[in-house]
């Protein structure tokens, strides 16, 4: 194996490793400018590098059906304002996983509570944007295979100290042996459900399960059925997905 920063650390498929090289490169003063013009070019205000936050977490309450008021948050993977103030960059990091549009409702919602009056420009970075079944107005899909083809943009293009270069040029590489092994993987998974307690066919197999999910919505969709998933995070060693038809649950009945 090619000696590598983020393998060796057993690092390279933990989104949060992901989400804090990106901060890096928005927080360094030799590639933010360049980063966030080829990456994030809807956020076309000044950059407060030093605003840029892992894991923000916004807190809410909600309603259940016995009218008790329940407390929920989530969290933002990127979260960095304007020189002005009047602006933010969201950047929802899905490394693992896909994003459901429901999820990012309810991420619009939060945001606008407490960021109503300032311009919110929201990114959501996945593995394959090409797989995302829906379109949402007010988030831009970016892959994983965009920040490979600016990263390698930005070696050619910036000069950069030797660390730092060789920091990239070592993520360049990891990224790039994912995208190798996605292509077989989508060509054929099934040896992957043979050894399921293996780390790195867990990996895809939670990336095909959230896949599987996004198309199986759209198919129900389609049909004009409602339905509910549960799907496995992919920390057990058999992998499901839960279709549950939202007619099996009425009312004053057992939940099923």
């Amino acid at each position: 194996m090619k000696f590598n920063f983020f393998t060796i650390l057993s690092k390279d498929d933990k989104e949060l490793i992901h989400s804090s090289f990106i901060r890096f490169l928005l927080q360094d003063a030799s590639t933010s400018e360049f980063v966030v013009s080829n990456l994030f070019p809807a956020f076309s205000d000044l950059l407060n590098r030093d605003s840029i936050a892992l894991e923000k977490v916004y807190n809410y309450k909600i309603t259940d059906e016995k009218g008790k008021k329940k407390g929920k948050r989530i969290r933002i993977d990127l979260h960095a304002e304007s020189d002005n103030g009047q602006s933010l960059l969201i950047i929802e990091n899905k490394f693992k996983s896909f994003p459901y549009i429901e999820q990012l409702e309810i991420y619009d919602e939060r945001l606008q509570e407490s960021h109503g009056v300032k311009n919110i420009v929201k990114y959501l970075l996945c593995f394959d944007k090409d797989i995302i079944p829906f379109e949402k107005e007010n988030w831009h899909f970016i892959s994983y295979q965009d920040l490979l083809r600016t990263l390698n943009q930005l070696l050619e293009n910036v000069e950069l100290e030797p660390d730092k270069r060789l920091f990239i040029k070592h993520y360049i590489d990891f990224l790039s042996e994912y995208f190798s092994q996605y292509e077989r993987v989508k060509e054929s998974c099934g040896y992957l459900f043979s050894d399921t307690r293996n780390d790195n066919n867990k990996f895809w197999i939670r990336l095909i399960n959230a896949m599987a999910r996004l198309k199986l919505q759209e198919y129900f969709k389609g049909k004009n059925i409602t339905v509910a998933f549960v799907v496995n995070p992919g920390n057990t060693n058999v992998p499901l997905i839960n279709i549950i038809p939202s007619h099996w649950n009425r009312s004053n009945e057992t939940e099923i």
